[in-house]
């Protein structure tokens, strides 16, 4: 199956959830993008580079104040979704996550951070909400339908009680509510793609950003493996985990003149990394192998997109590809036959797996022209060889977390 565009429009239809819900209208509306990470995987919460691409496909929020009038109304939030069954309450404030995973747990998330930043400047609590979400960023394929949400609900209602943050402190306010509402101890890369929105060069220490464009006549492909991402958060955090005792032990046992500055992998280089490497258990070490020459992938595609050298940024994908196989090994055998047939199909520049992993979708950098014909041709082959229902969704670089205003209001 291919996809193609933005529709069906999920404002329209959380607008339209909200008034089914409680009889009512909105008073704010917002949405914001997934996210496909063209390369940078598991670099972001080691501090280094990342190249996401904000995609035409968005979450959006309506919101207003629970005044009590509908008898679906609670003491503290609603929240309803067109992708989940049911209202969901949390009571409030003050806002705690629910303690079954819920979805709720992200948009509660952050409200609990937008009033803290909200009470530090004298102002008033969040009231009640009623919030309606619906989205058309598919889930579990590795395109941050959590980072949407948070990034469309923060949008939203900083709308709703007049406030202005700065785009990197709203992202960072998306990230602390996963960290804290989801147990999920991410980087930044996520929110901050969906906040700024476009292709952007990502600094994850120092949350500078550069914009990148892709070359005339290339189209980017999702490769959804049918398989739903499975990447826990215990595993990611495992992950993490092991990279910071990696730091750990190379401060403390590296060889290199400048091993005790190292904050995080970000500041390894590959020798201080070779140097260092009777120092680290054989997995530690893989782990932070991938972190470090991603890194440096990352640098080195921005800059071959900019001279439109598609060869290069081709063979780094596959090196991408390749380190998280084998030293992060986030992969599965059915992801890396569908990298391998597509990165073998003429009209395709490159390709890799593209989110945290075990699951989820593929990237493929592909000639415009062929993009519909190269995505059947591979998704016909990846079926008859796993039995598994993949699809494709081509998409574009799209903008960021904004609010809209409500028709027929």
């Amino acid at each position: 199956m291919i996809e193609q565009g933005s529709s069906p429009e999920p404002t329209e239809a959380a607008v339209a959830l909200y008034r089914a819900t409680w009889g009512d209208e909105p008073l704010a509306l917002a949405s914001a993008p997934g996210r496909v990470n063209l390369i940078g995987e598991h670099t972001d919460y080691n501090d280094g580079f990342v190249l996401p691409m904000a995609i035409d496909r968005r979450t959006a929020v309506a919101l207003g104040p629970s005044g009590g009038r509908s008898p679906h109304d609670g003491p503290g939030l609603g929240l309803v979704s067109a992708g989940h069954v049911g209202i969901v309450h949390i009571d409030g404030p003050p806002w705690t996550p629910r303690g079954d995973g819920s979805w709720a747990n992200y948009p509660a998330g952050v409200i609990a951070g937008v009033e803290r930043i909200r009470k530090d400047a004298g102002g008033d609590r969040i009231p009640p909400l009623r919030i309606a979400v619906a989205s058309n960023v598919p889930i579990g394929a590795g395109l941050s339908s959590s980072a949407a949400l948070e990034a469309a609900t923060a949008t939203g209602v900083l709308g709703l009680v007049g406030m202005d943050l700065p785009r990197k402190d709203v992202a960072l306010v998306c990230q602390r509510a996963e960290h804290e509402f989801a147990g999920v101890h991410c980087g930044i890369m996520d929110q901050m793609a969906s906040v700024m929105g476009d292709i952007i060069l990502l600094d994850c220490r120092s949350l500078d950003v550069r914009n990148v464009a892709l070359p005339d006549g290339v189209s980017v492909v999702i490769l959804d493996s049918g398989i739903p991402r499975g990447l826990t958060s215990s595993a990611y955090n495992e992950r993490r985990a092991q990279c910071e005792r990696g730091v750990e032990l190379i401060r403390a046992h590296g060889t290199d003149a400048h091993a005790h500055e190292v904050r995080a992998l970000r500041d390894v280089t590959p020798d201080m990394l070779a140097g260092a490497a009777a120092c680290l258990p054989e997995t530690i070490y893989r782990r932070c192998r991938h972190v470090v020459t991603e890194d440096a992938r990352v640098i080195e595609a921005a800059d071959a997109l900019a001279r439109r050298d598609l060869g290069t940024v081709g063979m780094l994908l596959g090196e991408s590809h390749a380190s998280m196989r084998d030293d992060y090994e986030i992969s599965l055998p059915e992801i890396d036959f569908l990298v391998a047939c597509a990165a073998a199909t003429p009209g395709c520049y490159g390709a890799r797996l593209t989110g945290a992993g075990f699951g989820g979708a593929v990237i493929a950098l592909v000639d415009a022209d062929q993009a519909a014909v190269i995505a059947s041709d591979v998704i016909n082959r990846y079926c008859a060889r796993t039995s598994r229902p993949g699809s494709a969704l081509l998409v574009a670089a799209d903008e960021g977390a904004r609010v809209h205003p409500i028709a027929g209001g």
